[in-house]
């Protein structure tokens, strides 16, 4: 029943596939003995039996038997033809082939022919056709054909509907990805622009710290400073969202000691926590090594995060930070298991499905109780990734939460980058210097000028890298430092007419060390900025013993003395 049921399914083409097997094992049969009257009867049987079109030949090619659906298509107007020359013009556009090539037979040879499909010319006009011919043993020739003219037309239908859809979908991939770029430039444009009002916030807030200032005065100074810090991280996690959606999440590896890389972050939290009253643990199981290689300004900022949403969210009980080794059989990696759990008041099933989706806040907007913009898991999470690992939850309504992190880290490998484990010799502070500070932006230039009296040096300013290669032409300077975006001419190409790159500007010393200011914080940028051959950069808002340092590791890159 099964393969009767399977037959009435296939359609005349696919059963026109098999059809010359058939022939072939009824032909064979007169082989084994059985009468020519009988051999025939069966031979007619299953030509007349076909479902598609069927025509008999003989050697000379004149038609001996066709069944109903063959005399239908072949037809013309003027009855059917009398032999194979009169079925009419029929031509194969894929291999150039006739009618008259498919009958065409070596000698001997009885396997099946087929030409696959041919464009026939009937009374209904061209039509799509599949023939395929075999030589029987005594020389006359079957030949079966069926018409697929409507499946040809299915399958180009389907075709053009299928480039129409990879049009559609090549058109908004092309779109999304205009739009993430937009949007990452809107991003990155966005942070110039809070990042320069908040370097002249924290800045003059820095410089105003320094004076003398009653208690009102310093508590009020202390809040203006802790706002404009967390307008500062807000304006990161949005650039790093960014850049992790965009998949441009870059990693800098380096040999740190993870106890002492944490020791800060871990000191921050643990004094929120005490301050709402809440206890805080942390614990780096013994066996993890003391020293590791990874990216230890992602791995902060991933602690940070996780604890940050912890102590945000707990309202009584405690916090607590476990660091262990995970289970990963990974050869020559070091698997880190980093777990984050609070008494908080736990997530609803239905907001973990999307609490690591960027911008989701896990309560209503205009009731929300904690401030946040819904940035701090989904950046934990793809930092994880992008060190092979990843974050989960386990959360209960009302019995708190548990992130888990794991990543991979690989073991130091002896050449140390920071060694902040070590008890460092404060470097000498740097003699009175003659800089020239570049910057367009009054608050920022006015800070700086600030700052750097502050340490005893002389300041020439200028307002762009025009005025500042003019001075450069006309006076000896022992450093300069530029911001990046400018009028007229921006810190890059000044540098770059400095160094010499750059005709139409004489400097009386190309080599002179240059610090660059800078409010791009992503890597494309960074990379772009020490292309110039600059020296050092300091990234907005600036922060005195940043620039310090700087400032030093420019003059040492130069080997003038500090």
């Amino acid at each position: 029943m099964a393969d009767r049921t399977s037959k009435k399914s296939m359609t005349p083409y696919e059963m026109l596939s098999g059809f010359s097997e058939r022939v072939a094992q009824v032909d064979g049969e007169q082989r084994q003995g059985r009468d020519q009257a009988s051999h025939e009867a069966s031979l007619r049987l299953v030509l007349s039996n076909a479902p598609f079109g069927v025509m008999l030949l003989a050697p000379d090619l004149s038609i001996l038997y066709m069944n109903v659906v063959a005399a239908a298509l072949l037809d013309e107007g003027n009855g059917v033809p009398e032999d194979w020359a009169g079925v009419g013009r029929a031509m194969a556009a894929e291999t150039g082939e006739t009618l008259a090539d498919l009958v065409r037979f070596e000698d001997g040879q009885q396997t099946e022919r087929s030409t696959g499909v041919m464009a026939l010319h009937t009374q209904d006009g061209v039509r799509s056709v599949d023939f395929r011919s075999c030589r029987l043993q005594d020389g006359r020739i079957v030949v079966g054909f069926a018409d697929i003219t409507e499946r040809r037309n299915v399958v180009k239908d389907l075709q053009r509907s299928h480039k129409k859809l990879e049009r559609m979908v090549h058109e908004r991939t092309r779109d999304l990805v205009a739009a993430n770029n937009a949007k990452r430039d809107f991003l990155a444009n966005m942070s110039h622009e809070l990042r320069t009002p908040l370097n002249g916030i924290l800045g003059m807030s820095e410089i105003l710290r320094d004076t003398a200032l009653d208690e009102e005065q310093r508590i009020c100074l202390s809040a203006i400073r802790q706002a404009g810090h967390e307008m500062l991280r807000i304006v990161s996690n949005l650039l790093d969202v960014s850049k992790a959606e965009a998949g441009r999440l870059v990693l800098r590896p380096r040999n740190f000691a993870l106890r002492s890389s944490l020791e800060q972050v871990i000191t921050l939290f643990r004094r929120r926590a005490l301050t709402k009253g809440l206890s805080f643990s942390s614990i780096i199981e013994a066996d993890i090594p003391e020293e590791i290689n990874a990216d230890p300004d992602r791995l902060k900022q991933l602690v940070f995060n996780l604890l940050d949403n912890a102590v945000k969210f707990t309202q009584s009980g405690g916090v607590s930070l476990g660091i262990r080794l995970g289970t990963s059989s990974a050869s020559g990696r070091i698997p880190l298991r980093i777990e984050v759990s609070d008494t908080g008041p736990g997530i609803e099933a239905e907001a973990q499905e999307h609490i690591f989706e960027s911008f989701f806040l896990g309560e209503e907007l205009m009731t929300k109780k904690h401030a946040g913009a819904g940035l701090g898991l989904p950046i934990a999470r793809h930092i994880a990734m992008s060190m092979g690992g990843g974050v989960r939850l386990e959360s209960n309504k009302r019995r708190g939460s548990l992130f888990v992190a794991e990543l991979m880290a690989a073991p130091a490998n002896g050449l140390w980058t920071d060694r902040s484990a070590m008890r460092r010799v404060e470097p000498p502070t740097l003699g009175p210097l003659k800089i020239l500070l570049v910057e367009d932006e009054e608050v920022s230039r006015m800070y700086a000028r600030l700052l750097l009296d502050k340490m005893g040096h002389i300041v020439v300013m200028a307002e762009n890298g025009v005025a500042a290669l003019q001075r450069l032409g006309a006076e000896d300077f022992d450093l300069v430092i530029t911001d990046i975006q400018m009028p007229k001419m921006d810190g890059v190409t000044a540098v770059e007419h400095i160094r010499g790159v750059r005709e139409g500007y004489e400097v009386r010393d190309p080599a002179i060390p240059v610090v660059a200011l800078t409010v791009f914080a992503h890597n494309d940028a960074r990379e772009r900025i020490l292309a110039a051959d600059v020296d050092e950069y300091v990234t907005k808002p600036v922060e005195s013993k940043r620039l310090t340092e700087a400032m030093r590791n420019a003059l040492a890159r130069r080997g003038r003395k500090a």
